[in-house]
């Protein structure tokens, strides 16, 4: 909903039919999510291309990720206007997708680190309004956090099924394990 109508032509499609995997950039070494201790930088030229300068860890698909949202501060904005969210072709140029950061907990999809050194995005690079990257930031990670929470959700699930599943089906001293419960 906030992408441009270019942005949403080029991805949306892509995106909903799965062929085109994408990734949040988002936390940083020594700024972790902290928007305002971000070290990753933008310049917005006069005509609206963006070269982007950034490292950023612990971002989930890297390896797999076509595209991928950034989270950067606009060199020379305003402190209100400065965070913004840019939309980075993870193949592109001066780009680097660096495999793989060994996270505790689910590990689903790979994890790793996204580098952009001078890269290059084009004038449709910003995602929504100049310094509209808290707001975007803010709604990105609170949709993370329940997608994670229904990952886990999931998992548990699984592993309960499969642990009922044996303790039902599953035979010691002539009957189902399940029956040897404590009353």
């Amino acid at each position: 909903a906030d992408g441009s109508p270019a942005q949403q032509a080029r991805w949306l499609p892509a995106l909903k039919d799965g062929s085109v995997v994408a990734a949040c950039a988002d936390a940083e070494v020594g700024a972790g999510t902290d928007l305002m201790g971000l070290r990753s930088r933008a310049v917005i030229d006069d005509d609206g291309a963006v070269t982007l300068s950034a490292r950023k860890r612990s971002v989930t698909n890297l390896g797999a990720a076509d595209v991928a949202l950034v989270s950067a501060r606009v060199v020379g904005a305003a402190a209100r206007d400065a965070v913004n969210v840019f939309v980075v072709d993870g193949a592109g140029p001066r780009v680097r997708q660096r495999l793989r950061t060994d996270l505790a907990g689910l590990r689903t999809s790979p994890t790793g680190a996204l580098v952009a050194w001078r890269a290059p995005l084009g004038r449709d690079a910003l995602v929504g309004a100049r310094g509209d990257g808290v707001r975007l930031f803010r709604r990105m990670f609170s949709e993370e956090r329940i997608t994670t929470a229904f990952l886990y959700l999931g998992s548990l699930k699984y592993c309960r099924d499969r642990a009922v599943r044996h303790a039902e089906t599953r035979s010691q001293f002539g009957q189902p394990i399940a029956l040897h419960i404590a009353k």
